[in-house]
C-alpha cells in the first residue's frame, strides 16, 4: 500500500477548513487503527473518492469485497470515534 497523508486528507475532507489538532489525531487513530486492507480501501474510496471498480483494478480485490471492507472500516471509524465524542 502506498504512504498516505492522511493529515492532509482530513484537511480536504473538511473543505479545507482548519479542524482542532484533538479531532485530527482521533480521526487518524481511527484509520491507522483498522487492518492495512480496510485501511487501504476507506482511504481509496472516503478520501481519494475512487469508483470500487477502480480500487479493484488496483488492488485485485473484488468489488464486492472492497464492499465488505469499506463497510466494516466505516463502522470502526464510527464506533471509535462516537466513543471520544
Amino acid at each position: 500500500m502506498r504512504a498516505v497523508d492522511v493529515q492532509r486528507l482530513i484537511a480536504q475532507a473538511f473543505g479545507g477548513v482548519a479542524v482542532g489538532d484533538a479531532l485530527q489525531r482521533e480521526v487518524q487513530k481511527a484509520i491507522n487503527s483498522l487492518p492495512d486492507k480496510q485501511k487501504q480501501v476507506f482511504v481509496l474510496r472516503y478520501f481519494e473518492e475512487m469508483p470500487y471498480e477502480e480500487i479493484s483494478e488496483i488492488t485485485r480485490i473484488s468489488v464486492g469485497s472492497l464492499k465488505a471492507s469499506y463497510h466494516h472500516a466505516s463502522k470502526k471509524v464510527r464506533e471509535r470515534l462516537e466513543k471520544i465524542f
